[in-house]
């Protein structure tokens, strides 16, 4: 992960063109899975496991679409959506975070309210996930 994708690889499953995916995700594990899971759609992937290292990936590799986790160290998930609305108001954004009994739920509404085009809460499914970032993508490639 972390490299471009081949021009052999086949198209992501949607309609839209291949858009380039920022992982941003505390668990190292996740960023793996779900980058391979895109890599394999045909998506460019590149992740981090810490947000604000993240958000310096973005400058060069210009992400179309970032999957950002609510908490992670050195800049949430929160604070990462609020920068890139008013640095990268063009990059779509999908929170992704564990709900919890603490209210953790609450902050998925919230990261929709403050630019997210998307929300998922942990566990979810490759399928779930796969739908969804297609729908995301394709609705980039209409704008």
């Amino acid at each position: 992960m972390g490299t471009a994708v081949s021009d052999q690889q086949e198209q992501p499953t949607t309609e839209a063109a291949v858009a380039k995916v920022l992982i941003l995700d505390d668990e190292h594990d996740i960023c793996a899975l779900l980058g391979e899971f895109l890599e394999d759609e045909g998506y460019e992937v590149h992740s981090a496991t810490d947000g604000r290292v993240g958000l310096e990936l973005v400058s060069d590799f210009k992400p179309d679409i970032i999957v950002t986790d609510i908490f992670m160290p050195g800049l949430d998930g929160i604070e990462g959506i609020l920068h890139l609305r008013k640095t990268n108001p063009e990059v779509k954004v999908i929170a992704i975070s564990r709900g919890d009994a603490s209210g953790r739920r609450q902050f998925l509404h919230e990261a929709s309210v403050f630019g997210a085009v998307a929300t998922i809460e942990k566990p979810f499914s490759l399928l779930q996930f796969g739908e969804l970032i297609g729908a995301v993508n394709a609705e980039r490639a209409k704008s």
